[in-house]
């Protein structure tokens, strides 16, 4: 990509010029504050504390520090990981350690820290560049706020430790935003609410990042001081965000001010002396060091997450798909599915975006690479700080995810037909036979015409819609004209009206059962009718299996029935255990529980969008 040109960044310029110059201006106030009070002390005093700091100290601070700028750099990471930018995980951690480092001892931190990064990330442009750093700072406020709070109404005497109530809060009312809440629209674009291990870790970050800037100051404090850290941490909290709000360079004068006003016991002179030494060591040295990378520049990307392609730009999809193992990898044509590969391998997932979680759908494309595909979704999950899950995958693939540590629960009974077997003259289709004949008492006849009645089979699809709360999606299609016109459509016709149709999703080696829909006035047995047509056509046609999709697992574990299987009631089962099926077990898999009924609750949200959960009528 491109860098952007002088005139970008004339524009950028102009763009942060004014609210730089509102925070100069209330910096400048903090500053002549700040030396008003410096007047009156012994500056000698102060020096004499800096020259009194030992060598076990400034070893002691350094390391605080080295701690506090890995967090510092981690902050960037995982802002690449919520944008999505693909950035290699190292250059993201040291162009956000030379960021921070800079534009922390330079002020005006949003607009110099983006500067850095555009120069340490060459795939990224100026205008990304500045959306990463307001990022990396907004995530860090809204992680200070909530240590902060903590840390305040726990260990502030002046303030009722209940008062933690409020940050906890806040952080809980994000969290809730982020499992539940549709994603914002701003400015016409869809902006997805960070997952929650993005949240967590955001939040873990902060406070090591300060604990460890905390520890560095507390490391250089005389003896003399005599404060506790936890008296000191709180404070030093506060005075770092109003050196932050600030924009000053170092936070020079915000910091200080409120950092006495805070701590009103102790002698302004020593604790001044140690303010000195932690500037050295927590600002001006970080800086240098940041300097030494900005000018050394980007180093190559020493790995590359593999990209998640659009069905609209997936090279010979129809190929892909006729080539499938299973017939449901004609969801790709659904806009919310992608195909995860590298560019130089065969190891290709179906998935989508489910909330927490990047969810592969079924199996691996290509079954002889499916640790290769396994691995890949584990690394681009982590790319865009998503729980990695698998849904509906075979005992094949969940074996092998078992084997890298995933955790691995039985979640559905996939049914099928061996067309190459089947019959309906056998004593286990009595209850199929039944509906056959009550089918055809009452006139239905079956038709799969070459061009559809896409109006008629809307107003029947409309009408189970309403009638049945809404679609289940994710996993199963829904009714989309230009969807529907690439699957195997039957249609049940009677006295030349439509009473409902059928459609099965295709490839070369099975068929499988899709959307059904039918009037609710439609003669008993219209369903089974057009399904056993199907079973003939595909039996002619040498198809060695017909799914009829999946039903909830029986011995389930109960919170994910309760999560994914709400609405699946028994008229379903009864209609396709009528063609006495196969039954074949499907997985769900991700890294651990917690992880495992993320990623359920994210799959329920896909499959049940509506109000209502839909019932069956097939029986």
């Amino acid at each position: 990509m491109p860098k952007a040109t002088p005139s970008i960044l004339a524009m950028q310029v102009r763009k942060y010029a004014p609210r730089q110059g509102v925070l100069l201006l209330l910096a400048a106030g903090f500053v002549a504050l700040f030396y008003d009070r410096l007047s009156g002390l012994d500056h000698s005093a102060i020096w004499q504390g800096f020259h009194a700091v030992g060598a076990l100290q400034w070893a002691g601070a350094l390391l605080a520090t080295g701690c506090s700028f890995w967090a510092v750099g981690r902050y960037d990471a995982v802002v690449h990981r919520i944008l999505a930018t693909g950035t290699c995980e190292k250059q993201a951690h040291r162009a956000g350690i030379a960021g921070i480092a800079i534009s922390q001892t330079l002020g005006m931190g949003v607009f110099t820290g983006a500067l850095v990064r555009w120069r340490m990330l060459p795939d990224v442009s100026l205008w990304q560049a500045t959306r990463l750093s307001a990022a990396v700072a907004l995530s860090f406020l809204a992680g200070w706020a909530v240590v902060t709070g903590v840390a305040v109404a726990l260990l502030s005497p002046l303030v009722p430790p209940w008062l933690v109530v409020v940050p906890l809060t806040g952080a809980g009312a994000l969290i809730a935003a982020s499992l539940f809440a549709p994603p914002l629209t701003l400015f016409n674009r869809r902006i997805r609410w960070p997952a929650l291990p993005a949240i967590l870790s955001i939040i873990s970050l902060s406070v090591l990042d300060t604990m460890a800037a905390a520890a560095t100051l507390y490391i250089l404090l005389p003896d003399v001081v005599g404060t506790s850290f936890s008296t000191l941490y709180p404070a030093f909290l506060l005075a770092l965000g109003a050196a932050l709000l600030s924009g000053t360079p170092g936070g020079v004068g915000p910091f200080e001010v409120t950092l006495l006003a805070l701590l009103p016991d102790v002698g302004a002179e020593p604790v001044l002396g140690a303010v000195l030494a932690f500037r050295a060591v927590y600002y001006a040295l970080p800086a240098l060091l940041g300097l030494g990378l900005l000018a050394h520049g980007a180093k190559p990307a020493t790995q590359t997450p593999a990209p998640l392609t659009k069905p609209a730009v997936i090279p010979r999809l129809n190929n892909l798909i006729a080539n499938a193992p299973f017939a449901e990898a004609n969801l790709l044509r659904q806009g919310d599915k992608m195909l995860l590969s590298q560019a130089d391998s065969t190891a290709a997932l179906i998935v989508a975006r489910t909330g927490q979680s990047l969810t592969a759908l079924r199996d691996p494309l290509n079954p002889q690479h499916t640790t290769d595909a396994l691995q890949t979704l584990h690394r681009a999950a982590f790319a865009q700080a998503r729980i990695p899950c698998l849904y509906k995958c075979n005992a094949r693939t969940a074996a092998r995810a078992r084997r890298m540590g995933f955790h691995v629960l039985p979640i559905a009974q996939e049914v099928w037909l061996d067309l190459r077997k089947f019959t309906p003259d056998t004593p286990n289709h009595r209850q199929l036979r039944r509906k056959l004949r009550k089918s055809a008492a009452a006139g239905i006849s079956i038709l799969r015409p070459d061009t559809l009645p896409l109006p008629d089979m809307a107003a029947i699809s409309d009408e189970w819609v309403r009638h049945n709360g809404g679609e289940r999606r994710f996993s199963m299609g829904v009714f989309d004209p230009d969807f529907v016109q690439s699957q195997r459509v039957y249609l049940a016709m009677r006295n030349d009206r439509m009473q409902g149709f059928i459609t099965l999703n295709t490839c070369h080696t099975e068929w499988s059962l899709d959307l059904m829909r039918q009037h609710g006035d439609a003669p008993d047995g219209t369903m089974h009718t057009l399904l056993m047509q199907a079973i003939r056509d595909g039996a002619s046609a040498n198809i060695p299996r017909l799914s009829l999709a999946a039903l909830p697992y029986p011995q389930q574990n109960r919170l994910l029935q309760q999560i994914l299987n709400k609405g699946t009631g028994n008229g379903l089962r009864q209609f396709k255990m009528s063609f006495a099926p196969n039954q074949q077990t499907l997985y769900i898999a991700a890294p651990n529980r917690a992880a495992l009924c993320l990623a359920g609750l994210d799959i329920a949200c896909a499959i049940s969008p509506a109000d209502r959960p839909p019932q069956d009528h097939y029986d």
